[in-house]
């Protein structure tokens, strides 16, 4: 009980005298200090080893914990953030690790090319036409003497239809000579020769019996006219007119459509040949004369461009006054054939309608002209 006897002579000595108050006192604190630690505090000697290790693996998971932490945050930025990582020094790349496995591969190319085949026929046609529509595809099969297209022309066609009048003129032709002439054109040759013979006779003697056989032989002339009308029309006579107005019209469809606008086009065509000429030789005089502005070419060679930039701008006139000319040539040419093809169709209806009233009556009062002026002669 040691405790007991220090606290008892503790207690005893507060009894003593007040200059020992102040050792007292302290000892007294001490004690008192050393009652107010809780018991449960006081380690144990036995256990303490334990408390101690326990300490160090709560303390280890802990910094553990916080640097597990620390190392994903850093790994995620390094993720989201490109790699800065200092020159000379191999830059980390994160990869990301698959199976292996064993699959079929396809690539597909594009290219620009032609397609030529090994072979190749080139196709001309016999006469110059305008192809209106083409019957064979491309890459179809075709076989000898099959119609691949079809061509138009204009040249063609004028040319078939004047001859296609021309052979109904000779059929007419032929025909009236088979028929042979008819007595009212006999009548009136023979009239004409009378006449002519009777002129003739009157040059050389002035003989009135001569004056006679000219009164006579006008009155035959008109007499096989009023016959002649009187006979009417042939057949004949109307196929014959009707070939000619078919050669007429030929004629002005081929000069509204055919080798004159073909010319045309060639004279228009040189037009824009020799208006690319003059643009590139205007545009080296404004090029050379800049280099002569500049003393980089000599005034000599420049006159010869400039000369020839001339040259080009008159042979553009040149051509533009061909193309005037040509299209009047063609207007004229269309004016000329149109009347032509007008008298023609006049004559045609003509025929057809047959001899007028009037026309008869004319023929008429000749007839009996002249036979009063031959019975006055023979009467004297």
């Amino acid at each position: 009980m040691p405790n007991l006897n220090s606290s008892n002579s503790a207690i005893k000595d507060k009894t003593k005298p007040p200059e020992n108050i102040q050792e007292n006192t302290t000892i007294e604190l001490y004690k008192d200090q050393t009652k107010t630690v809780p018991e449960w505090f006081q380690p144990d000697k036995k256990n303490f080893p334990g408390v101690l290790w326990a300490t160090v693996i709560i303390t280890t998971l802990g910094i553990g914990f916080l640097g597990g932490q620390w190392w994903q945050s850093q790994n995620s930025e390094t993720v989201n953030k490109p790699s800065t990582a200092a020159p000379g020094r191999r830059r980390s790349t994160l990869v990301k690790a698959i199976p292996i496995e064993t699959t079929s591969l396809q690539e597909t190319s594009e290219f620009v090319g032609t397609l030529e085949a090994k072979r190749s026929v080139r196709i001309r046609p016999e006469i110059d036409g305008r192809v209106i529509e083409i019957l064979a595809q491309e890459g179809t099969f075709i076989s000898k003497g099959q119609a691949i297209a079809k061509l138009k022309s204009d040249n063609v066609e004028a040319n078939l239809r004047r001859t296609k009048a021309n052979l109904r003129r000779t059929q007419a032709r032929l025909a009236e000579l088979k028929t042979g002439a008819r007595p009212e054109q006999i009548a009136a040759s023979r009239a004409r020769l009378n006449q002519s013979q009777a002129r003739l006779a009157e040059l050389k003697t002035g003989a009135r019996p001569e004056q006679i056989a000219a009164a006579r032989a006008r009155l035959n002339q008109s007499q096989a006219s009023l016959a002649e009308l009187r006979a009417g029309t042939r057949d004949e006579e109307i196929g014959q007119a009707k070939a000619q107005l078919q050669e007429a019209e030929a004629r002005l469809t081929d000069a509204k459509s055919g080798s004159m606008l073909e010319e045309i086009a060639q004279a228009k065509a040189q037009i824009e040949v020799q208006q690319a000429e003059l643009d590139l030789a205007s545009e080296q005089v404004k090029r050379n004369q800049n280099l002569r502005d500049e003393g980089a070419i000599a005034e000599l060679t420049f006159q010869e461009i400039f000369k020839e930039e001339k040259a080009a701008q008159a042979r553009v006139e040149e051509a533009k006054r061909r193309v005037t000319q040509l299209q009047r040539n063609r207007e004229s040419t269309i004016e000329t054939l149109e009347a032509a093809v007008e008298q023609q169709r006049q004559v045609l209806r003509r025929l057809e309608n047959g001899t007028r009233p009037e026309e008869i009556a004319r023929a008429e009062a000749e007839v009996a002209e002249a036979r009063s002026n031959l019975e006055e002669l023979q009467n004297g």
